[in-house]
């Protein structure tokens, strides 16, 4: 008797614990379904659902579904290389930016430091006024003091045209002897323009001549312009940076003019 008793304390036993593993992995499931839903109801593909409760996807739920994902992939390369243009010319336009600044820099000090006396032969202060296809190339050619030239050189900036991108130049010789051979460096390429002005009374003009003016002018406008983030070669550019600078020569000004 107490056998029998015994045996059927276990075997009670044995189905609470059945029924508990039953009940813990419904509830597991019901988890997990939960989760699902919430997935589907979150990306809208509620056509999942009855993929999910069937066993297996349809021909036209895959094509949707790769339909959906092209869309994305394609959306996210687009962002990226739309991203990647504007870095790239925000950088070039950066590297101009700093190539025109040092240019005007140190011309503008050359010119400040620049030397002319009307009765000296080997003195000079001459600004020209030419144009490539409307844009301003202005041709300056001064004595001055250029650390990379022993004694008083002769400095010249020029604008060269080739199939319509201009290319500023400097070219620096002795002031003294005409056959010292020159050394010459590309300055900036493919800019937009190079205008050089001098401060004439009240007015900015595009000529001067020092043996004519018997000196050089007051002030002296630097300015050079170039085409903004633009790929395409235009005759102009829609869009231009213009950086610019003032320069006051120091020794040899004209006065009351």
């Amino acid at each position: 008797m107490q056998l029998e008793i015994l045996k059927r304390v276990q075997n009670d036993k044995n189905q609470g614990f059945i029924q508990i593993s039953v009940m813990l992995n419904l509830f597991q499931n019901l988890q997990q379904q939960q989760y699902f839903d919430r997935l589907i109801a979150f990306f809208g593909l509620n056509f999942l659902r009855k993929a999910s409760r069937s066993k297996g996807f349809t021909l036209m739920e895959v094509l949707i579904a790769l339909a959906i994902t092209s869309f994305i992939v394609t959306a996210l390369y687009a962002t990226f290389f739309l991203s990647q243009k504007a870095i790239a010319s925000i950088d070039d336009s950066l590297i101009r930016l700093q190539e025109a600044r040092s240019v005007i820099d140190n011309l503008k000090r050359e010119i400040e430091s620049a030397l002319y006396h009307k009765e000296s032969g080997y003195t000079v202060f001459k600004l020209e006024d030419k144009d490539f296809y409307g844009r301003s190339a202005s041709r300056i050619t001064f004595t001055s003091f250029s650390p990379i030239a022993a004694g008083l050189a002769k400095i010249t900036y020029t604008v060269e045209e080739t199939e319509g991108r201009l290319t500023l130049k400097k070219s620096i010789t002795s002031a003294f002897n005409s056959k010292t051979k020159a050394m010459d460096a590309e300055l900036i390429e493919d800019m937009h323009s190079f205008s050089v002005e001098v401060k004439f009374g009240d007015k900015w003009v595009k000529t001067w001549d020092g043996s004519k003016a018997h000196g050089m002018p007051e002030e002296v406008r630097i300015s050079i312009a170039f085409a903004d983030n633009s790929t395409e070669k235009k005759k102009p550019p829609e869009e231009t940076i213009l950086v610019f600078d003032i320069a006051t020569p120091m020794i040899g000004k004209t006065k009351n003019l």
